[in-house]
């Protein structure tokens, strides 16, 4: 029975892969927490990378106001 409304509607079936209905209690605590896990790691790794690209970004921006500002001098000095 359970077969039947697992498999009745693929529209509303559930990724069979993603999530395993473990019989042992403290197993699927278990692959909860590590699951839990890895969402945190993946989300402190993205903001890790955002705050990079911000660091790249305004080290870009830093260069870029130098370089205007070194043309302004070598404009004024010739």
């Amino acid at each position: 029975m359970i077969h039947n409304l697992l498999f009745q509607r693929p529209a509303k079936r559930l990724s069979i892969n993603k999530f395993r209905i473990s019989p042992n209690p403290s197993s699927a605590l278990n692959n909860n927490a590590t699951l839990y896990q890895k969402l945190i790691t993946t989300k402190f790794e993205y903001e890790v990378i955002l705050l990079q690209r911000k660091v790249v970004g305004v080290q870009l921006q830093v260069q870029h106001l130098i370089f205007k500002e070194l043309k302004v001098r070598l404009v004024d000095n010739a």
